[in-house]
């Protein structure tokens, strides 16, 4: 691809950086649950992720970190698309088509805006669009998180 380059001649600047992001958390989501910390002191509490909470969220910077490779932060407007795959267990029955129990959609989001924040975007803000779903997963599916993120630009 030809550019000008800060004034100078056309100069063969490569293939352009694609804006996009897509990668796969193996394991059941776990949805963002925040648990109160009591005030000791001079302290005065505060709210932290719960350990398992903080355990995806670290499993979530992994996969990102790795889909990214060494690329920076992506800037300007994006759109998250993200399915939940589950197994179908013994609380719904054969002819329920989704999971339409806990957790929900909106904290598995939380979860995972907060997870990729400085690794896949600089701010969550930068979030525009957003697509979530929950499906069962296939008999040869794991269960698990797919992500997909791009530039609305």
């Amino acid at each position: 691809m030809k550019v000008l380059l800060k004034g100078r001649d056309l100069m063969d600047a490569g293939p352009a950086q694609s804006v996009s992001c897509t990668f796969f958390v193996p394991g059941r989501a776990e949805p963002e649950r925040k648990r109160q910390v009591p005030p000791r002191g001079a302290f005065r509490g505060a709210r932290v992720d719960t350990p398992k909470a903080r355990d995806y969220k670290a499993r979530i910077a992994l996969c990102a970190r790795d889909a990214m490779g060494y690329r920076a932060p992506f800037d300007g407007p994006l759109r998250l698309e993200w399915v939940e795959y589950r197994q179908r267990t013994s609380t719904y029955r054969k002819s329920d088509r989704y999971p339409f129990r806990r957790p929900d959609c909106t904290n598995i989001q939380k979860l995972l805006e907060d997870a990729m924040t400085g690794i896949v975007w600089r701010d969550d803000a930068q979030v525009c669009e957003i697509v979530s779903q929950k499906r069962f997963v296939e008999t040869d599916q794991a269960p698990g998180l797919q992500v997909h993120v791009r530039s609305l630009l």
